[in-house]
């Protein structure tokens, strides 16, 4: 699954009709600035809290391939 840069802090993947997007989302605390990535699949969320990118992609290829299996 090919990721592509769609807009500010925003990565998106398209397959077979259904849209995967992983969302940057920064909140200021106490002790600083927390970075959260959150995975969507269409609009719907699929983790709203991971640390990382990457995870986040993960997180989305793990639903495709769990969509095409079925």
């Amino acid at each position: 699954m090919q990721f592509r840069i769609v807009g500010h802090h925003q990565h998106q993947a398209i397959v077979e009709g259904v849209k995967f997007t992983c969302v940057r989302t920064a909140t200021a605390t106490d002790a600083g600035l927390s970075v959260r990535w959150a995975a969507y699949r269409n609009e719907v969320i699929l983790k709203p809290d991971c640390r990382t990118l990457n995870e986040a992609k993960n997180v989305c290829r793990s639903a495709a391939s769990i969509r095409a299996s079925n």
